[in-house]
């Protein structure tokens, strides 16, 4: 097998279609190149054109990853991100492809630049798996023609808009590939090539991948519709479509099986039947029509359906299918599993590619001679110097190259940096509207609009002629070529030059500078007083982190983290509020503020690092608690007092309620577990207080990752006649630190600025530091230390302790006292208490992802499997009993392909109705 691989890749490179498999990738560097260049972007400038999710989670995350790669971390269990969570699924949500392994070539300090190079090398790699596709599916095509659709694909808007979710390139260069293999299983050319893409698909990005499954079932579903196989070769069609599938998905099991239920227990979950039934029928299509606006030579293959031949018909009719959710929301948010946040549209490369299927498809000509038509024969015959020019364009390679090099070069230069570009900077504040909020409007489509209307006239123009036969393919290829860079430069120039002017990374490198600055060998946790920049980078910096930001943050931990009063939306942890009760219990030793300090650990001029006056060690020994309570039982406030009652054994309250004094147009009430604030009036509070306090101000309205809470902005808060910003403002949401006092009369104000508001808690109350600093320095704590993917440590106990441990808890932990596995409890909501024994125990918590090794078991399995297939196959060796059961699985497939159209199209809709 082996031997067969490396043949085939001798003549792989020997092939006599190697120069235009790599003129599409070439072509794409030179564009972003020459504009890279022009704008001072990296890797031929200065300036970065990451933004929005790369910036707040890709580029921290690959951080984590060239630690773990270098040996500080492992790729399965992290501590840095959350206070220690499942690594393996953000690794294969967001990092598990080739190119994230070049992390480990550049310093951190480097990788938000880097993934510049990285955007254009996974482009550079789909323009050539797409020149390749249609080199390959399209035996009538002339090959400069491939190389132009390869190119397009490369410059499509899916592509430049969505970069920012860099791991979704993987799936679209891999995309194209997949698509062969679809050819290979429906013309019954064998299944492997399709299953170890499609392995790979998965492994690359299990998420995307649900997606790309649909696509499968769609393009074969649709192809045997209208084929005119026989049912004999149907079934094997089927047959091959599940073996080759089933394989797919044991070898890459190790993958999606641990993904998916780590993602199961993320935050992530909303109610779909709600979900359909409240959306509009209509997409947001300000911003995903977009998506379908750079590649504006899919017009033209409409023309494939003049004269259909069953592979046309078959491919409409899947452009159709994949198109339709574009436009009608419901099937839209079916194809994201049944809702999305935003980036609508993300399996949007895989209606691009089927567009550019349908023009490679109608420019396809099956003549006899596939250089010049009749007409050109008869006009190059009328002279020396015009058969001598014609010899030119019919040479060698050479010639070819150079044809296409100076073309490219001029219309980037002349067509695309003079024209694209200087209309775009008189408009760049109109179409800069999607990279500045994520989302489009009108004013941006209908420019948008404007201009792809330019090209596509150009475009239908230019095939007129070409179908006329007025001009050779080579030239049509050529000038195709010149008119899909143009395109590509004016969506370059929107989706990421945009960018460029907003300074998203002002800041940046002085808080990359306190890396490495903290010299303590205890188990520490790290905060910062406000948000400075993006939750993950303090866990990228190498830091023991409590904040984090994927789709796979736990919800649990979300709920607890909350109620510890630390600032919480959507699925983002961020790294500032909370209390110092609960600074203390997370072990959170160090504090970032931005401010210039000489008291500090550390200070760069701009952010300073302190050391906090009240911290546990991991591992607090108390005796356990009676009652385990959930984190939203009560109010905050409540929540944390029980903690502290249970986990320092003390009698004493740690915090001070205080009532308002004054109400002012506003009443509060309260109905069952919730409080209602009705009318926009004034709560002010007159507070003596007694002794050293923090107060601390809740309003928390629910325990719910929803983005836009119905409470936010609700309050003013004044202390001491100073106001500070609204509350919560989506970002702050924790609880609120008015400030500490000692001895002396306090007066709050708040303005409560809607008229009906409902909360889970609210009120002020003040935290007596004199009791809690005499709590923690009586506290038995810091046993434990961490290392890997292990919490390891030493602790002298009695029958009847515990062992509080902050780390959230998870399933995946095996934990072990004295190498005996013991039933951790799950206490506070979402931590560790280990029972321990008398005398010395010794601790061990190691983790191993769920379904990791059962995954990894299947994988196994189906390596052997495939083997073993292979060794039949080549022995020609068939099992006879399942060869005759094909028409099961031409039966299964059917019944398949219905649920999916059912499922995906039919449901929502049915949804939409009846709701």
């Amino acid at each position: 097998m082996m031997k067969k691989t490396i043949i085939s890749f001798c003549n792989f490179v020997r092939s006599k279609n190697l120069f235009y498999y790599l003129s599409a990738p070439i072509l794409t560097f030179l564009v972003f190149s020459i504009i890279f260049s022009v704008n001072n972007i990296y890797p031929f400038g200065e300036e970065p054109i990451a933004w929005c999710d790369l910036k707040q989670q890709g580029i921290p995350l690959l951080m984590n990853l060239k630690d773990a790669l270098s040996g500080n971390g492992s790729v399965l269990y992290s501590f840095n991100n959350a206070s220690g969570m499942n690594f393996w699924g953000v690794f294969l949500f967001f990092l598990s492809n080739p190119f994230s392994f070049l992390c480990v070539f550049f310093e951190k300090s480097e990788l938000y630049l880097v993934v510049n190079l990285l955007i254009i090398l996974k482009l550079m790699t789909a323009s050539f798996t797409a020149t390749f596709f249609f080199i390959k599916s399209n035996k009538y095509l002339q090959k400069g023609i491939s190389v132009a659709l390869g190119l397009s694909y490369a410059l499509c808007a899916y592509g430049l808009m969505y970069y920012q979710n860099i791991m979704w390139l993987d799936l679209m260069y891999l995309y194209p590939l997949l698509a062969l293999g679809i050819e290979r299983v429906i013309h019954r050319k064998g299944y492997g090539f399709y299953t170890a893409i499609l392995a790979l698909c998965v492994i690359f990005n299990f998420y995307l991948s649900y997606m790309v499954v649909i696509a499968v079932l769609i393009i074969i579903g649709v192809y045997l519709l209208v084929s005119n196989q026989t049912k004999e070769e149907k079934r094997i069609v089927a047959f091959d479509f599940f073996k080759g599938s089933a394989i797919a998905a044991m070898l890459s099991a190790v993958s999606w099986l641990p993904a998916f239920l780590q993602y199961s227990s993320s935050g992530r979950g909303e109610d779909i039947i709600e979900t359909l039934g409240t959306s509009n029928w209509y997409s947001n299509s300000d911003t995903i029509i977009l998506l379908l606006l750079s590649t504006t030579i899919i017009l033209p293959g409409f023309i494939s359906i003049i004269k259909p031949d069953r592979k046309r018909v078959a491919t409409f009719v899947s452009f159709v299918l994949f198109t339709l959710p574009i436009f009608v929301e419901p099937i839209n948010k079916m194809w994201h599993t049944g809702s999305y946040m935003a980036f609508p549209g993300r399996y949007a490369f895989i209606t691009t590619f089927t567009g550019l299927e349908m023009v490679a498809l109608a420019f396809e000509d099956k003549s006899t001679n596939p250089c010049f038509s009749p007409i050109e024969e008869s006009f190059f015959s009328k002279s020396n110097l015009i058969a001598k020019i014609k010899s030119f364009f019919t040479s060698d390679k050479l010639t070819e190259c150079i044809l296409f090099s100076i073309t490219g070069i001029i219309t980037i230069y002349l067509l695309g940096e003079k024209i694209a570009t200087d209309w775009f900077i008189k408009n760049e504040e109109v179409l800069s509207k999607y990279t500045d909020s994520l989302w489009s409007n009108k004013e941006q489509l209908m420019l948008t609009l404007k201009v792809a209307g330019v090209f596509a006239f150009v475009y239908i123009i230019f095939t007129a002629i070409y179908k006329l036969k007025l001009v050779s393919k080579r030239i049509f290829a050529i000038f195709l070529t010149g008119i899909i860079i143009c395109e590509g430069i004016f969506a370059i120039n929107v989706y990421a030059v945009s960018v460029v002017n907003r300074n998203v990374f002002d800041g940046y490198e002085d808080f990359l500078d306190l890396e490495g600055k903290i010299e303590d060998d205890d188990f520490y946790r790290i905060k910062t007083e406000k948000k400075y920049h993006d939750s993950n980078l303090l866990g990228a910096l190498g830091y023991n982190s409590i904040g984090h930001y994927t789709s796979l943050s736990n919800l649990d931990y979300m709920n607890a983290y909350k109620a510890l009063g630390y600032s919480s939306s959507w699925m983002e942890l961020s790294t500032y509020g909370g209390t110092e009760l609960s600074n203390a219990i997370m072990c959170v030793k160090y504090n970032v503020i931005k401010k210039k300090s000489n008291q500090c650990v550390y200070t760069n001029g701009t952010y300073s690092i302190f050391e906090n006056p009240y911290s546990l060690g991991l591992g607090v020994k108390y005796s356990g608690i009676d009652d385990v309570f959930a984190c939203d039982e009560g109010s905050r406030i409540d929540y944390q007092e029980k903690i502290f009652a249970s986990l320092f054994g003390s009698d004493e309250n740690l915090f001070e309620k205080y009532e308002p004094t004054t109400l002012k147009d506003c009443e509060i009430s309260k109905k069952g577990d919730k409080i209602k604030i009705e009318g926009k009036g004034t709560i002010t509070y007159i507070i003596d207080v007694k002794g050293r306090q923090s107060l601390y101000f809740d309003g928390f309205g629910e325990y719910s990752n929803d983005l836009r809470q119905s409470i936010n902005k609700g309050f003013s808060i004044s202390v001491n006649g100073k106001r500070s910003s609204l509350f919560p403002d989506g970002l702050y949401t924790g609880l609120v630190h008015l400030g500490t006092f000692e001895d002396e009369q306090v007066k709050v104000t708040l303005e409560t600025r809607k008229n009906n508001m409902t909360l889970h808690s609210f009120g002020i109350a003040g935290l007596k530091k004199d009791v809690l600093e005499k709590a923690v320095e009586n506290a038995d704590s810091g046993y434990l230390k961490t290392e890997d993917n292990k919490v390891i440590g030493t602790v002298n106990g009695k029958e009847g302790e515990h062992l509080f441990v902050s780390v959230p808890y998870d399933d995946g932990f095996k934990v072990t006292v004295n190498g005996e596995k013991v039933n951790a409890e799950k206490v506070f909501g979402d931590f560790y208490s280990i029972p321990l024994k008398d005398g010395e125990n010794v601790i061990e918590m190691k983790y191993t992802p769920n379904g990791f090794t059962l995954g990894l078991l299947i994988t196994i399995l189906g390596a052997l499997i495939a083997g073993v297939i292979y060794f039949l196959k080549k022995k020609k060796i068939s099992f006879t009993f399942i060869e005759n059961k094909k028409f099961l699985f031409s039966f299964a497939f059917i019944g398949l392909f219905v649920v999916v159209i059912c499922l995906i199209y039919l449901f929502p809709m049915a949804v939409k109705i009846f709701y």
